[in-house]
């Protein structure tokens, strides 16, 4: 007899997203099972319980997880035809039991914290959004703003961003109304909000783009520079 349940694992680390927990050396995928998300190991043991109702993307050996989270699905009502200038009033009483009212639980955005690669959450569920750990920092909305925390769960730069990147080479991309910029580790704005779009820094650029006028129709317009150089001490 062949033994299923070998094939049916690597179809699951297949499909799966793979995670990478940097510090122990360890690869977990993610796995979901009626609607709760958590993460196994190669040998298919549940290292974190699949007891949240979403998760995020590792880093720095802390992956940020949900609960509360729900998406209601939409399923279409039943539609029964019927011709008015045809129907009796028995056909009425008929499809009349088939329609019911329904009720469609609102959705919900619920709560991130972060989870370690031992299956413990390090820092509770208390955020409205989060994204993954890079450079020890962490990406998290507060009150409809986004800031960052450190690893041990402590506001790192305050949340009064519209928008925020993740930090490479040192630096972050934030935004506040339109406008672009950089911070530092420590929450310095080092190059001013003045771009209509920003990338993360990689081998010591960043790609930003800005308006300009075109001197053809006097329209504003957008071009892409990449004059940036990440400066020292930066």
């Amino acid at each position: 007899m062949i033994d299923m349940k070998f094939p049916l694992f690597l179809l699951l680390i297949g499909c799966c997203s793979i995670a990478f927990a940097q510090k122990e050396k360890r690869h977990l995928a993610q796995v979901d099972l009626n609607g709760k998300y958590g993460f196994i190991d190669v040998s298919g043991r549940e290292v974190v319980p699949l007891i949240y109702d979403d998760a995020g993307s590792w880093g720095n050996n802390l992956v940020p997880v949900n609960i509360g989270k729900y998406s209601p699905e939409y399923k279409a009502p039943m539609v029964v035809s019927v011709d008015p200038g045809l129907a009796k009033d028995k056909d009425a009483e008929k499809h009349g039991d088939q329609y019911q009212d329904i009720v469609i639980k609102k959705a919900e955005k619920g709560k991130w914290g972060f989870c370690n690669a031992s299956g413990v959450l390090v820092i509770p569920v208390q955020f409205t959004n989060a994204a993954f750990f890079s450079e020890g920092l962490a990406a998290v909305e507060v009150d409809g703003k986004w800031g960052f925390i450190d690893m041990k769960g402590k506001i790192a730069v305050r949340p009064v961003y519209d928008t925020v990147g993740y930090f490479s080479q040192g630096m972050a991309v934030v935004a506040k109304d339109g406008n672009y910029g950089y911070i530092n580790l420590k929450g310095t704005e080092v190059i001013k909000l003045q771009y209509v779009n920003a990338e993360a820094f990689e081998g010591g650029y960043a790609r930003v783009s800005e308006k300009y006028t075109s001197a053809i129709n006097n329209k504003k317009k957008y071009r892409q520079v990449a004059e940036f150089k990440r400066r020292g001490g930066h």
